[in-house]
């Protein structure tokens, strides 16, 4: 251990002994890098529309999203509705549809 390393440990042991004695406060907030866009929210219509502008049968949109073709009717028929990781991909099909074709495997 070097020199500036032993007193960045020194340091952080006087800040803690500071913290103890309640004359130090820590930060307890985090400074995020990115705000993004909320999450949206899809109901039947708009998920068929999407599924039928792109061309895709349920089971194209299933496979494509990783779920089953019984969520994707589910969907569809208004019994459920997409989580947030399901909704996010939604929006990016929705904003981009040529992003499929990345995930179309010759065959």
């Amino acid at each position: 251990m070097d020199n500036q390393d032993f007193n960045k440990l020194i340091k952080g042991v006087d800040q803690l002994v500071e913290y103890k004695k309640g004359n130090l406060q820590l930060r307890t907030t985090t400074r995020r890098r990115y705000l993004f866009a909320p999450v949206r929210e899809y109901d039947a219509g708009r998920i068929k529309t999407i599924r039928t502008l792109n061309h895709l049968s349920q089971n194209d949109l299933a496979d494509l999203m990783g779920v089953k073709k019984k969520t994707v009717q589910a969907w569809e028929a208004s019994r459920n509705t997409p989580s947030g990781v399901a909704s996010r991909l939604l929006s990016i099909i929705e904003d981009d549809p040529g992003i499929i074709r990345r995930f179309v495997e010759s065959r």
